[in-house]
């Protein structure tokens, strides 16, 4: 397990991002702005990177996808660059620029198609 705890604000953000997933993958899809806003303000978009990138460690520890791809940047249409240097971490490699878009658009996939998503919350202790 990752040496964070798990705080009360990562079970609301895993909530919800499961709830989604489990009832329309689709509208998981979501900005850092709305996320914030699903739980209701306690955090702000600036800082909400934290949080989803160690729900996305746990995923690895349970062999589950980055959940974290659910999440992009609204400018930019793709998650932050803390989702890639994370992607690095925990698969190897450095995401150059140009791969950016694709790893993006591989891992969110990979989530949207993920069918357990119950490792998580029993993993989290939801």
């Amino acid at each position: 397990m990752n040496a964070r705890s798990i705080t009360d604000l990562h079970e609301e953000i895993a909530k919800v991002l499961v709830n989604r997933l489990k009832r329309n993958p689709q509208s998981a899809i979501m900005t850092y702005k709305e996320l914030c806003e699903l739980v209701e303000n306690k955090i702000d978009p600036r800082n909400v990177a934290t949080y989803i990138g160690d729900l996305s460690i746990w995923c690895s520890d349970i062999d589950a996808p980055m959940i974290s791809a659910l999440i992009y940047n609204q400018r930019r249409n793709i998650p932050g660059k803390g989702f890639f240097r994370l992607f690095s971490d925990l698969y190897g490699g450095n995401v150059k620029k140009e791969e950016e878009e694709l790893v993006f658009i591989n891992e969110l996939n990979k989530v949207l198609q993920y069918q357990t998503w119950e490792k998580l919350e029993e993993y989290l202790g939801l």
